[in-house]
């Protein structure tokens, strides 16, 4: 079974996570599944994600599923990471185009979505619409990234699949993967 058709149902995860509380956290993040779609509520997602343990993780959440990614970027991941931000910043600038770039940066729609892309731009009037000071990005106060981009090592079915439904039904303009095993980027627009 791929990545995109694995499910996994995780019973009640508030009621989980308030038992193993006494454990060693290393412990808890173990026994929640990575790397694949969990049934969860919004409510079960939010205790999940405030959790201590996962503020290194990158969480998504989309039609009442979780996907939590704990595995640590690497030197490479990180390097294509840089890579692909300098180029694009290195074009913006040169083209005199407003942008405002992130890694990591969480987006939130209350009870509906929740992304980490690797990396988002803001472009052009959307550039400068979300205060610095803002933690969670609230998409229902704010405009959603006009280019997300995953850089997908291990991740690609997932990023072609559920992810890329998520990019399309929340309008984010462009969305790209960079397949670097491949070393070629799918676009959708």
């Amino acid at each position: 079974m791929s990545q995109l058709q694995t499910k996994t149902s995780l019973k009640n995860s508030t009621e989980y996570l308030t038992e193993t509380s006494s454990e060693n956290p290393t412990e808890i993040a173990k026994k929640i599944p990575t790397d694949t779609w969990i049934t969860v509520s919004w409510d079960e997602f939010i205790s999940i994600i405030e959790n201590p343990i996962y503020d290194k993780a990158k969480c998504y959440y989309y039609q009442e599923e979780f996907r939590l990614e704990m595995s640590p970027t690497g030197y490479s991941h990180s390097q294509d990471h840089h890579l692909i931000s300098y180029g694009i910043d290195t074009f913006a600038a040169i083209n005199k185009i407003p942008f405002n770039g992130h890694e990591n940066c969480s987006y939130r729609k209350k009870g509906s979505y929740e992304i980490q892309p690797d990396i988002s731009y803001h472009i052009g009037d959307q550039a400068d619409t979300i205060p610095w000071e803002t933690t969670v990005v609230n998409l229902e106060e704010y405009p959603v990234p006009n280019l997300v981009i995953e850089i997908a090592n291990t991740s690609l079915s997932d990023d072609l699949g559920k992810k890329r439904l998520i990019y399309e039904e929340l309008g984010i303009d462009e969305y790209w993967i960079v397949d670097v095993k491949n070393a070629k980027i799918i676009a959708f627009a």
